[in-house]
């Protein structure tokens, strides 16, 4: 049988922890006038996230063009020849 000892409500002033923000990629602690990362590492991970977003999205944007380009060939094609 173990002992747990009791829930506090509030911390005390030596327990609280000082003003800080969170690292956007890992959660780690950081300073709260720190630039939103924690390392080099974590800064150029969200980099290449940003570029590999990017890319995507141009991506789809050229898939749209093309089959768009597609589908009005293929509506000139099919329409019927005047006699």
């Amino acid at each position: 049988m173990s002992i747990t000892p009791p829930k506090k409500k509030f911390a005390t002033p030596e327990e609280k922890i000082f003003p800080h923000k969170h690292c956007s990629v890992c959660n780690k602690i950081i300073p709260e006038y720190s630039d939103g990362y924690c390392s080099a590492q974590c800064r150029g991970f969200e980099k290449r996230k940003e570029r590999k977003g990017k890319k995507k999205w141009v991506v789809w944007l050229v898939g749209g063009a093309l089959i768009a380009v597609l589908l009005i060939v293929v509506l000139i094609t099919l329409q019927p020849s005047p006699h």
